[in-house]
């Protein structure tokens, strides 16, 4: 027997079962993902649906898609690399999370500096514009 959705998640996997490329926008909080972010992705890409093993993340229940991930952080590019957080977001989102959801193609643009001066922002809104024009077809 099955897990009884509630009509909001329902709707929203019909909308992703549509799409050849899921792009997720959602800020950089405390080195990972607001929670009203994760709590969406617990509901919406669950068990059953999304998946329904944990040994293989490359191992979905969802045809192959491209996933795009814009995240504005604060945080300078150099000193997340120098602690070392920008691998582990890599590890744990790209490699990790987001396999499971048929995202073949996992494109990541952390996008730091946001909070830096009005030139560095329209910088990362450019990045941002370009990354969701030229998203590719899933591998």
């Amino acid at each position: 027997m099955g897990v009884q959705l509630s009509t909001d998640v329902k709707a929203e996997q019909d909308r992703i079962a549509k799409a050849d490329a899921v792009c997720f926008v959602f800020p950089l909080f405390w080195w990972g993902m607001p929670a009203v972010t994760k709590g969406w992705i617990d509901r919406v890409w669950s068990w059953g649906w999304a998946y329904d093993q944990l040994e293989d993340p490359e191992v979905s229940l969802q045809r192959p898609r491209t996933g795009v991930f814009l995240i504005p952080a604060g945080a300078r590019s150099d000193e997340m690399d120098t602690m070392g957080y920008t691998d582990a977001i890599k590890t744990a989102w790209i490699k990790g999370t987001f396999g499971y959801f048929g995202f073949t193609k996992r494109d990541l643009h952390l996008l730091n500096g946001s909070t830096g001066s009005e030139h560095r922002r329209k910088a990362l809104l450019v990045r941002a514009y370009t990354a969701g024009e030229t998203i590719s077809a899933p591998a």
